[in-house]
């Protein structure tokens, strides 16, 4: 069980690398002086520092309702040949939430942040689902921060056309409630024990629960056993995943011009067996920008860095050796 002392959450989860804590200058004084206003990131490391001299900085962004947990079994595939680095939006996984904004722009700006903090240059950018988005729009707004993209199963838009997956599409019906909507996840932590959370959560978002290492299984449940403890979790659960639906149904042009606008060399990865975004999302994006490389997992949901990191991590570092600048 992890230790929280006054400074935050100081034992690392299992198989992840020790928690670290810092303050960014992302809207300061937002929600007021006493807001707690750090962000847990974890350092997974890189090449040795004469060979990695000139390595990438590679930041890992996750998406809606994940953390840096989800990228636990993709990082240690890549410090051979980059730095790599992950945090938590405000009110995921362990950065505190409560009253920080947690809607797509403010992720941006945390991103951003996080990126002159700790990258010093400009940066591969590894987004999934949400985190995809928010990386996108970072290097829309701010290009010289990215030296390259790679999405991840990115929440774009759906095809009109496309029948979505009746789980997801109650649950996100959920979300979009104007009032009962964080008791109804309240209701769902009393009846669920944080295993069976788990497990469910994995039966949604891969093709293959049962390929998830064991011990990203077990950071999952032990998190989500930590952040039952907290009272700052639903709120900003929901303003992401409200601010993400209305960009993605609501305002799919805008993202559309997003996508227009990135100058960065592309990578999209994605899940033939996606049921949260539908790999047509990936096929119609590839299609409005024919210079952004697509390759398809014919047998992954929509988080194939946590249920074939191998994979991700091969297409990664073929694309990267192939220097995807001059691609």
């Amino acid at each position: 069980m992890a230790t929280v002392t006054g400074a935050g959450v100081v034992e690392a989860l299992p198989g992840m690398p020790p928690s670290q804590w810092v303050t960014l200058d992302e809207q300061p004084g937002a929600g007021g002086p006493e807001v707690d206003r750090r962000t847990h990131y974890v350092d997974f490391g890189g090449p040795e520092p004469v060979a990695g001299a000139d390595a990438p900085v590679v930041v890992l962004v996750h998406g809606l309702g994940g953390s840096t947990v989800d990228w636990s079994a993709l990082a240690p595939l890549l410090t051979p040949v980059a730095h790599v680095l992950a945090f938590d939006f405000a009110g995921s996984g362990r950065t505190p939430g409560a009253g920080r904004p947690a809607d797509l722009e403010s992720h941006r700006v945390h991103l951003a942040a996080f990126l002159r903090k700790f990258a010093g240059r400009p940066a591969v950018l590894v987004g999934n689902s949400m985190g995809g988005v928010v990386s996108l729009l970072q290097a829309a707004r701010e290009p010289a921060s990215v030296a390259a993209l790679v999405l991840v199963d990115p929440a774009l838009p759906v095809p009109r056309t496309q029948v979505p997956d009746p789980l997801v599409a109650g649950a996100f019906a959920t979300y979009l409630l104007p009032v009962g909507a964080s008791q109804l996840l309240a209701v769902r932590r009393r009846r669920t024990s944080p295993p069976e959370m788990v497990r469910q959560t994995l039966a949604l978002i891969t093709a293959h629960p049962e390929r998830v290492p064991p011990k990203v299984v077990a950071a999952y449940v032990a998190q989500n056993t930590e952040r039952r403890r907290r009272d700052d979790v639903d709120g900003p659960f929901l303003a992401s995943a409200r601010s993400l639906l209305a960009l993605m149904i609501a305002r799919p042009a805008r993202l559309r011009r997003t996508m227009a606008a990135v100058t960065a060399p592309t990578l999209l990865l994605h899940g033939e067996r996606d049921r949260l975004v539908p790999v047509r999302a990936a096929r119609t994006a590839q299609a409005a920008r024919p210079d952004w490389t697509l390759v398809v997992h014919p047998d992954a949901g929509h988080v194939p860095q946590i249920e074939d990191p191998a994979w991700v991590a091969g297409q990664l570092r073929v694309w990267l050796a192939g220097d995807p600048e001059s691609s």
